[in-house]
């Protein structure tokens, strides 16, 4: 199965820079949390978009390769009709996108404070 990619302008939410704009009300895991992302762990992510609503999901972890993280969707999402990304759709996202990390037991490694 290819990759899924949002559709209509949406992209997905760079956690990374958003920490960078709004230091005082993001965050963003660390180098070394994130390299700690491995097969069946989830993630979570999002999508934005300059003049529609985002949203926010989490995805199972399937594979890493180098900074990307193969995700499959691993919810029901509200807007699919409008960014494209339905539940169990793989998308490929770089660490740089992840904003919530709980390991295949359900332990939360990461969540913003």
């Amino acid at each position: 199965m290819s990759p899924t990619l949002p559709i209509n302008g949406f992209i997905l939410i760079d956690s990374a820079q958003r920490l960078k704009d709004h230091p005082d009300t993001w965050a963003h895991p660390d180098h070394e949390t994130l390299k700690r992302i491995e097969p069946g762990y989830f993630v979570k992510v999002g999508v934005t978009h300059a003049e529609l609503s985002g949203e926010r999901f989490w995805g199972r972890v399937k594979e890493r390769v180098g900074l990307d993280v193969v995700i499959q969707v691993d919810q029901d999402m509200l807007h699919s009709s409008e960014h494209g990304l339905c539940d169990k759709d793989i998308v490929v996202v770089e660490e740089r996108s992840v904003f919530g990390i709980v390991d295949a037991r359900g332990v939360t490694v990461w969540e913003a404070k």
